[in-house]
């Protein structure tokens, strides 16, 4: 159903992905409207912070749209001059993407180049940009959002920064982050308060961590990192012919056990730091197992495919690190 874009009716994300977005609108909007009135009365704001929060809210409110009008595409609009009352009778028949366009010009007029406060969650021009050219791709505007791209991408030195450390917890903040979610723990150490999605899809089993084998990468994703000779990805779907499963459709205990990685499959190499596949070291936890490091159906063996993901997961010398210093505190 992933991958073909479909839901069913029992599927509450759809529902909890509408109320959460226009929640988001909601904040973005008041925080407008609130806005507007000071810079209309007392000025409690400097006109360049305010400059700054329009950017800021704008932009945020263009991403809640942008994912409502990809989601669903006939989405009410509703903004800062739009009453509660007006608010609940709002039809769904205008298209919302000029809208959004306007919201992320706004943004890059107002926004600086660097994060406020040097703040790693801030808005900031670039992410505007960025997010305007995303818009255009789906328009398939190519040319302007090239132009877009071309410019964040130069804004930055990322030819230096090796592709693991955007997902390292130790380098947070780097060259290549634009749009960026931050999450904070609870004061006794708990993380229900942090990404709770992440904390699901960490290695399930007799692994270091233990918990909980969730959104395991396909084996069509996998298979998408194929290259051809020259080392270039495999844009006409012939990855998809004869796929790499791994061990997975073994039946025999013998031959899963005794399984071998065949070290002559060619993958783009960013692979290994997104996947973890039996036969490769998983980060510094060492060689990925397999089964044993997987979610199993009922003791059967993993029914979600032979693979894990890696970008969630911390370093085992960093988990060490944490609790030991926790343990001095």
């Amino acid at each position: 159903m992933i991958e073909s874009f479909t839901t069913i009716s029992s599927n509450d994300n759809l529902s909890t992905m509408w109320q959460v977005y226009y929640e988001g609108i909601l904040r973005t909007n008041t925080t407008l409207r609130l806005l507007k009135q000071d810079q209309a009365g007392g000025k409690t704001i400097k006109a360049e912070r305010a400059k700054e929060i329009e950017g800021e809210a704008k932009l945020l409110r263009a991403h809640y749209y942008f994912f409502l009008w990809r989601i669903f595409k006939n989405v009410p609009y509703v903004d800062e001059n739009t009453s509660i009352d007006d608010a609940k009778v709002v039809k769904n028949d205008k298209d919302v993407q000029p809208m959004i366009e306007s919201d992320l010009k706004v943004a890059i007029a107002n926004l600086p180049d660097q994060k406020i406060n040097g703040e790693g969650g801030r808005m900031d021009q670039r992410t505007a940009k960025a997010y305007l050219g995303k818009l255009y791709l789906y328009q398939k505007k190519y040319t302007e959002a090239l132009v877009l791209f071309k410019d964040v991408i130069g804004s930055r030195d990322i030819t230096t920064m090796p592709f693991q450390d955007n997902y390292d917890v130790n380098k947070e903040n780097g060259p290549e982050a634009l749009l960026v979610a931050k999450h904070a723990i609870n004061p006794d150490g708990g993380g229900d308060n942090a990404n709770v999605g992440d904390m699901l899809s960490g290695l399930n089993g007799t692994n270091p961590v233990g918990c909980c084998g969730f959104y395991q990468p396909s084996i069509d994703l996998v298979n998408a990192y194929k290259v051809d000779a020259n080392g270039l990805p495999m844009l006409d779907d012939s990855y998809r012919t004869n796929p790499y499963t791994s061990d997975i459709l073994l039946t025999d205990k013998t031959a899963i056990a005794n399984y071998k990685l065949d070290v002559n499959l060619r993958f783009d190499p960013r692979l290994d730091y997104t996947v973890g596949r039996r036969g490769v070291n998983f980060l510094d936890y060492g060689e990925f197992p397999g089964d044993a490091w997987l979610r199993p159906e009922e003791g059967s063996r993993p029914h979600g495919g032979p693979f894990t993901g890696i970008k969630t997961m911390i370093p085992k010398a960093s988990m060490l690190h944490t609790h030991k210093r926790v343990q001095h505190m």
